[in-house]
């Protein structure tokens, strides 16, 4: 049996190289929505069961924060039902179904601005060959002196794959206390053609499953010890009514951006800021930089969910 000394040695030898690691096995994932009362008088809505090596856990949400977190059903196998017409005006429940309410636009639908006056900085990782930003997230927190810094990272299943040195970076940013985290799903392939119109690429491709697409992502993260968000931003923020509603139906919330960066959009009060920081997208990067820590510090950030 390897010495727990050993096992570290490993794990750090195995991340150094790029090799995936995680510590748990992710199975029976089933999809579920009920609303239980805690015994301190917090009301969840149970989104997920599943067993985490042979042990059933479940992720709840907070129905008045959006916070998600990880329990074991054995703790909560006591807490009271709520009534479904009960939970409807809860702050989750309102915010889920006024970001998939119908019809939609074909791109950026759901939640694109914050009712907060303080910004939210998201950062894309989609599949690329290229190195996580390094240089740019230290720049932000060499500029920035919100400890942690609130950011969310958009990630696909295929990007974490190539990319676990990078990965097991930002969890010890965060575990420093440099950055608060918010993992938001980014689908799994991040399928595109740029030959064909929007209608028929991205998750629109013909023949994309899209329960893979979500539901992988949501697995990679749980067996390396992340909670998933109740969050998911489209590939290419495009989307589909029908796609809308599966989401509606698994309990998570489409967001969009009032504030791509690469396409001139500039963050305000309350905007939920766009970039991606896999290596693909100098001139975002770049174009905020130019921004000014000055004006970047005035909009002081805040988290996605309160």
């Amino acid at each position: 049996m390897l010495t727990l000394r050993l096992m570290i040695r490993v794990i750090t030898l195995c991340g150094s190289l790029g090799v995936s690691v995680f510590a748990s096995e992710i199975s029976d994932y089933t999809v579920c929505a009920r609303a239980l009362t805690a015994p301190d008088g917090t009301r969840y809505q149970v989104t997920r069961e599943y067993q985490k090596n042979g042990v059933p856990f479940a992720l709840v949400v907070d129905l008045k924060s959006c916070q998600i977190s990880e329990k074991r059903r054995s703790d909560i196998e006591k807490w009271s039902p709520i009534p479904s017409d009960q939970a409807s005006t809860d702050s989750f429940v309102l915010a889920l179904n006024n970001a998939t309410s119908i019809p939609t636009p074909l791109q950026n639908a759901g939640l694109t601005h914050k009712d907060r006056l303080t910004p939210f900085l998201t950062m894309d990782l989609c599949p690329s060959t290229r190195g996580l930003d390094r240089d740019f997230l230290v720049w932000i927190l060499t500029t920035t002196p919100q400890r942690p810094l609130p950011i969310g990272f958009s990630i696909t299943g295929k990007w974490l794959e190539t990319h676990e040195r990078d990965f097991q970076w930002l969890l010890e940013q965060e575990h420093q206390g440099h950055f608060a985290i918010t993992w938001i799903n980014h689908s799994t392939t991040h399928p595109y053609d740029k030959s064909k119109p929007l209608t028929a690429t991205f998750l629109l491709t013909e023949g994309t499953d899209f329960e893979y697409e979500v539901f992988t992502v949501e697995k990679m993260l749980l067996e390396r010890g992340c909670v998933p968000s109740v969050f998911f931003r489209f590939p290419g923020l495009v989307s589909s009514d029908t796609l809308i509603e599966k989401l509606r139906d698994w309990s998570l919330i489409p967001i969009g951006s009032d504030a791509w960066i690469a396409k001139g959009q500039h963050p305000k009060p309350g905007s939920i800021v766009l970039m991606h920081a896999n290596g693909n997208e100098p001139m975002g990067l770049r174009l905020f930089k130019e921004l000014g820590p000055e004006k970047l510090n005035k909009l002081r950030w805040g988290p996605l969910t309160d």
